[in-house]
C-alpha cells in the first residue's frame, strides 16, 4: 500500500487521499556523463490526485488554490511510504488543475531535495546573506586579528578570526590618498622612516566554508561533509575585491545609520482587476533611490497586471521597531460602484499582518496617500507592502508614483568607517551560482540524504575502493529483456577545458598575453581520435598568480599583485586599482619576509599607535606553503602546476603534483576515459525500497562483474515493477586520499641560512677510544666472521663492547657524518649469521 504525505500551510503533515490505480513514476540519478558538471536529484513525472474534502482542503491551504487559479510558485515539502517505509522525501509541485464535469484532478510532480535547494535560492543573490556577526570596522585591530587564524573550524575562534581575512597583497594606489609604497626604497613600506602599509589598503578575504555555511543556513538546509570539514577547505577563502579601489570599500557619505531606504514604483501606472483585488496583492516598486545596506528586493515585472513577478520585499537586517512611510495615487479605472481598499504591510512567509490601514474609497478621480506603519521586526523577518478589496467590488484600481520608504528603525553601522559587505561582494552572483561553482570546483557529489539534508564529498572520495555497500543483483536482471553493453567513451567530449576568469590584474594579463592561456587553467584531451566536441568549465573567479615585492629579484617576500598597469602614466599612477572577480586562495599562515639573503621588516601603520613593524607577514597563496625544501607535502588551487612569477627571484618552490586536477579530476577523469569502461543498460525487477536504499557509490555484482549504478528510469514507487537501469562499468576503484592543507607551524618557521656540507676526510689523525653495541643476537662475534664496512674512511684503533665481553678487533670502516666537537659521529654497518645492523655511533672523545 502507497501513502502520501504533505505539509499543509500550518505546518502538519497531512495524508492526501490517492486512488487505487494511482502509479507515481521515478527517476533517479545524480550525474550525467556527457556533462560531468551536471549534478541531479531524483523526481517523478507527474501523476493525478483526486479531488475529495480532505484533497480540496489541503490544496487550498498549500498552493492558494481558489475557483479559478493557484499560486504556481509554491511548494510544499512531502513523503511517499510503501508499506510503512519512506522510500522517497522531497518537495510537491502543483502542475495543473482539471475539472471535468464536476470531478477534479490535480496534476502534481515530485522533486527530490536538491531542487527544492536551488530553488529556495534562486532570487538570492551572496549579498542577501546575512553578514551582521562579520561587520566590523576597518582598523588595525580587526585587521590584525584576521592572522590569528592557525587552522581548525572559523567558529571556534572569536570575533573576526577564522571568517574573514586581510592578506598583504599589491593593490595599487589610491591617487590623492595616503599610502604605503611597496618596494624597498628608504620612502617604501620596508624602511622605518618611509611610508608604512595604511589600513586602507587592505582587501578583504571572506572564508569559503563560512560562505557555504550562511547559505545553507539561509535556504534552511543541512549537509554532512567530511571534505568541507578537513583544513585543505577550511583554509581556503575568496577574495572580495569588487571594489575598485585599493582596500577595502567603505560605508562612507551616508547617515550614521545605514539601515534606511527608498523604493519608488519607477514605471507608468498599472492596475489591478477586481478579481485579482480579492486577496492581497504586492505593490510594485521597481526601482531604488538608495539602499545602504541592500536589503530591499526589488519587483521584476510582470507582461501584464497581476501578481506574477512583482514580488518585493525588504528583510530586516537586525531586530527591532520599523516605521515605514508609504505614498500613492489610486483610482479606478473601471467604476462601478463605491468601494473600499485596505493597504499593509505583511510578513511575506507567514502571510500575516503586522499593521494595516482600511476603507480607503475608491472613485474615479485621483486619490492620494501619505501613510506610516509601525511594526516590530525579528532579524532575517521579510516583509512587503499589499492592497486589497475591503469587501467585494467591480471597480479595477490603477496605481501610480508610489514610493515606499524606511522611516525610523534600530541603528546599524554607526561609523563612516564600516566594512561594506555589498559594496566588497560580487552581488551579481547568486547563492545558487556560488554553490554550483564550489561543487564544479572540486568535483564533488551533491545527493540528497533526507528532507532537507545532503551529502556533499569530492567524487574521488565518494567513489573510492572504501566507499559504498556491495550488493548481488545477479537474480534481479531480467534476462528475458534485452540488455545492452557497450564503450563509455563514445558518449564523452573529446576535450574538457577548466578554465578561471579572464584575469585583468598586471601579472595575470600578462601570462594570458604571453602564453595565450589563463594562469592556472587546464586543457585535458582524450587520447581517443574518434571522439569530437569539447566541455568548457568556467569558473566565476579568477586564478592568483603571485609575485616577490614590486617584482623584485633576490626577494622572498611574495603577495598577489591585484593592480592594473596604466602604461602611460607615470610613478604611482601607473598601478591603478580595479575591481577584481573573485579568487579563491589558501591562507597560509604568517611567513618571515626575506630580501637580499636576509630577513626583513614591514611597517603598518595603526591609528592607536603609530607605526607598527612587523617581522612576519600574512601570506594568501594559491599553494598552500612557501618552502624552499622540494617535497609533496604542498596543494595547488590551480589546475596545473604552472610556473609562477615569485620563482624567477627566489629559491621558493612552485610546483607540486597536488593540484586541484590530481587531486579531484584526474582519477575519474582516466577511469571515465578509460578503454575498459563500458555502460550497461538493461532491465531490473525491484521493489521500492530498493531504488530508494540503493546509493551510486554502492558496488552492485551482475554478469560476473561489479557495477556502479548511473540512473533508473521510470521505476513506479507504487509496487515492485521491472525497471530500466543504467550502470557504469570502470576497471578499478582508487583509493580516498585527504588532501594536503597548509602547515601554518612551517610556514611560520625563520628562515636559516644553510651551511656548507662538510667534506668527509679520508682519515682521522687522532687515536681515541669508542664503543658500541650491536644488536644482532645471531651475528657470530668470534672474529672472522664478525665484519665491519662502508665505502669511506678508516679510523686507528679501538675496541669493540658486546654483553660483558670486550673483543680486540680491528677498528671498522664507517661513514664520516659530523664533528661535534666533542666526539666524532660516524654511520656503521655490522653483519654476521645473515642478518646486519645500520645504525650510527658516537665514536668517543671527551663525551658526545
Amino acid at each position: 500500500m502507497v501513502e502520501l504525505l504533505a505539509i499543509d500551510k500550518d505546518g502538519n503533515y497531512t495524508y492526501l487521499d490517492l486512488t487505487a490505480e494511482v502509479s507515481i513514476p521515478y527517476n533517479k540519478s545524480i550525474e550525467d556523463i556527457e556533462d560531468i558538471t551536471a549534478r541531479k536529484g531524483g523526481y517523478t513525472k507527474t501523476f493525478n490526485i483526486p479531488g475529495s474534502a480532505r484533497n480540496d482542503k489541503f490544496f487550498q491551504s498549500a498552493f492558494n488554490v481558489n475557483a479559478t487559479d493557484f499560486d504556481s510558485t509554491l511548494q510544499t515539502t512531502c513523503v511517499i511510504q510503501y508499506k510503512g517505509t519512506d522510500v522517497f522525501r522531497g518537495t510537491m509541485r502543483l502542475n495543473k488543475i482539471t475539472n471535468q464535469e464536476g470531478l477534479v484532478n490535480y496534476e502534481v510532480y515530485l522533486v527530490e531535495s536538491l531542487t527544492s535547494f536551488a530553488s529556495q535560492l534562486e532570487q538570492i543573490g551572496i549579498c542577501d546573506l546575512d553578514f551582521s556577526d562579520i561587520q566590523h570596522e576597518i582598523d588595525y585591530d580587526n585587521i590584525v586579528s584576521t592572522w590569528d587564524y592557525t587552522g581548525g573550524t572559523y567558529d571556534s575562534y572569536a570575533g573576526l578570526t577564522g571568517k574573514v581575512l586581510y592578506p598583504l597583497a599589491e593593490t595599487g594606489y589610491d591617487e590623492g590618498g595616503t599610502f604605503g609604497l611597496f618596494d624597498f626604497t628608504s620612502s617604501g613600506f620596508t624602511s622605518p622612516t618611509g611610508n608604512p602599509i595604511q589600513t586602507t589598503q587592505f582587501k578583504p578575504w571572506i572564508n569559503v566554508k563560512y560562505m557555504m555555511d550562511k547559505i545553507f543556513e539561509r535556504a534552511g538546509f543541512n549537509y554532512e561533509s567530511q571534505f568541507l570539514s578537513t583544513q585543505y577547505f577550511q583554509s581556503i577563502f575568496m577574495l572580495a575585491g569588487q571594489s575598485p579601489t585599493m582596500g577595502a570599500s567603505l560605508l562612507e557619505d551616508r547617515p550614521d545609520n545605514q539601515n534606511f531606504f527608498e523604493v519608488i514604483q519607477g514605471i507608468a501606472p498599472y492596475q489591478y482587476d477586481y478579481q485579482e483585488l480579492g486577496d492581497w496583492k504586492y505593490i510594485i516598486f521597481g526601482d531604488e533611490n538608495y539602499d545602504y545596506l541592500e536589503k530591499y528586493t526589488l519587483s521584476t515585472y510582470p507582461a501584464v497586471p497581476g501578481q506574477t513577478g512583482a514580488k518585493n520585499y525588504f528583510s530586516a537586517p537586525i531586530g527591532g521597531t520599523y516605521q515605514f512611510n508609504f505614498d500613492i495615487t489610486y483610482w479606478a479605472t473601471y467604476f462601478a460602484s463605491a468601494s473600499y481598499i485596505d493597504f499593509a504591510i505583511r510578513d511575506i512567509d507567514t502571510d500575516t499582518t503586522l499593521g494595516i490601514y482600511t476603507a480607503y474609497p475608491v472613485t474615479s478621480t485621483e486619490n492620494t496617500l501619505d501613510l506610516y506603519f509601525n511594526v516590530t521586526l525579528t532579524k532575517d523577518q521579510r516583509v512587503a507592502l499589499f492592497v486589497k478589496e475591503n469587501a467585494a467590488s467591480f471597480n479595477d484600481v490603477a496605481f501610480k508614483d508610489g514610493v515606499f520608504r524606511l522611516y525610523s528603525s534600530p541603528t546599524l553601522s554607526s561609523s563612516g568607517a564600516t566594512m561594506s559587505w555589498v559594496d566588497n561582494l560580487p552581488c551579481s552572483v547568486d547563492s545558487v551560482d556560488f554553490v554550483r561553482n564550489i561543487i564544479n570546483y572540486f568535483n564533488l557529489v551533491f545527493v540528497p540524504t533526507g528532507e532537507k539534508s545532503f551529502l556533499i564529498e569530492p567524487y574521488t572520495d565518494y567513489l573510492s575502493s572504501l566507499s559504498g555497500s556491495s550488493l548481488d543483483w545477479s537474480q534481479k536482471l531480467v534476462l528475458d529483456e534485452t540488455y545492452t553493453i557497450e564503450p563509455l567513451d563514445f558518449s564523452l567530449q573529446r576535450q574538457l577545458n577548466l578554465t578561471f576568469q579572464n584575469d585583468e590584474s598586471v601579472s595575470g594579463k600578462y601570462w594570458i598575453d604571453t602564453y595565450d592561456n589563463i594562469f592556472g587553467s587546464r586543457r585535458y584531451t582524450s587520447t581517443n581520435t574518434l571522439l569530437s566536441g569539447k566541455q568548457d568549465i568556467e569558473f566565476i573567479f579568477n586564478s592568483l598568480p603571485t609575485n616577490t615585492v614590486n617584482n623584485t629579484p633576490d626577494c622572498d617576500f611574495v603577495v598577489p599583485r591585484l593592480f592594473t598597469l596604466n602604461a602611460e602614466a607615470t610613478g604611482t599612477a601607473r598601478n591603478q586599482p580595479y575591481s577584481s572577480p573573485p579568487r579563491l586562495g589558501f591562507f597560509c599562515g604568517m611567513k618571515e619576509p626575506v630580501y637580499s639573503g636576509s630577513p626583513v621588516s614591514w611597517y603598518m601603520q595603526s591609528g592607536a599607535t603609530g607605526t607598527v613593524q612587523w617581522d612576519t607577514y600574512p601570506v594568501v597563496n594559491h599553494l598552500s606553503l612557501l618552502t624552499y625544501t622540494a617535497n609533496t607535502e604542498i596543494s595547488d588551487l590551480n589546475y596545473t602546476s604552472n610556473w609562477d612569477f615569485f620563482m624567477a627571484h627566489s629559491d621558493l618552490i612552485g610546483y607540486t603534483p597536488n593540484n586541484a586536477w590530481n587531486d579531484f579530476y584526474k582519477n575519474p577523469i582516466e577511469l571515465l576515459y578509460s578503454k575498459e569502461a563500458r555502460l550497461f543498460t538493461g532491465y531490473f525487477y525491484l521493489t521500492p525500497q530498493e531504488m530508494e536504499n540503493v546509493s551510486f557509490n554502492d558496488k552492485i555484482y551482475f554478469l560476473n562483474a561489479e557495477w556502479r549504478l548511473l540512473e533508473i528510469q521510470d521505476g513506479d514507487i507504487t509496487e515492485p515493477s521491472i525497471v530500466k537501469v543504467k550502470f557504469l562499468k570502470i576497471p578499478y576503484r582508487t583509493p580516498s586520499e585527504t588532501p594536503i592543507p597548509p602547515n601554518y607551524d612551517e610556514q611560520r618557521k625563520p628562515v636559516v641560512t644553510p651551511t656548507p656540507t662538510p667534506t668527509p676526510p679520508t682519515s682521522y689523525s687522532h687515536t681515541l677510544p669508542w664503543s658500541f653495541t650491536v644488536n644482532c643476537p645471531t651475528c657470530d662475534l668470534s672474529g672472522s666472521n664478525l665484519t665491519f664496512y662502508s665505502p669511506d674512511s678508516v679510523l686507528s684503533s679501538g675496541s669493540l663492547v658486546y654483553s660483558d665481553s670486550t673483543l680486540n678487533v680491528p677498528l671498522p670502516q664507517g661513514r664520516y657524518l659530523k664533528d661535534t666537537g666533542a666526539g666524532v659521529i660516524w654511520e656503521i654497518t655490522a653483519s654476521g649469521g645473515g642478518e646486519s645492523e645500520l645504525a650510527t655511533y658516537c665514536f668517543i672523545g671527551s663525551g658526545c
